[in-house]
């Protein structure tokens, strides 16, 4: 279960990337996040693997939630498999 509140999220001060924002995600729930670039689907998911920590809000993970994130930029391993690259990430 992931519990997300953004209340704002922004890289330069005067440009928000994100802001009020609910989410919520349910044991064995599938989402899809759709937009337009530059909209902040990115920014959200890297919040949610921890890897972008700025933010004002909340986020709480349940005990038993794993992320796997595999960033735009070329990093896959080719002699593997996309389960076998994602489940390097832990």
């Amino acid at each position: 279960m992931i519990d997300l509140q953004l209340d704002h999220v922004s890289y330069k001060e005067e440009l928000p990337a994100l802001s009020d924002l609910k989410l919520h995600i349910g044991k064995g729930e599938i989402l899809t996040i759709l937009g337009k670039s530059g909209c902040g689907k990115s920014t959200l998911l890297k919040i949610i693997a921890g890897l972008h920590t700025k933010y004002d809000g909340t986020m709480s993970l349940g005990e038993q939630a794993t992320i796997g994130y595999i960033p735009q930029n070329k990093c896959l391993l080719p002699w593997k498999s996309v389960y076998q690259n994602v489940t390097l990430l832990k």
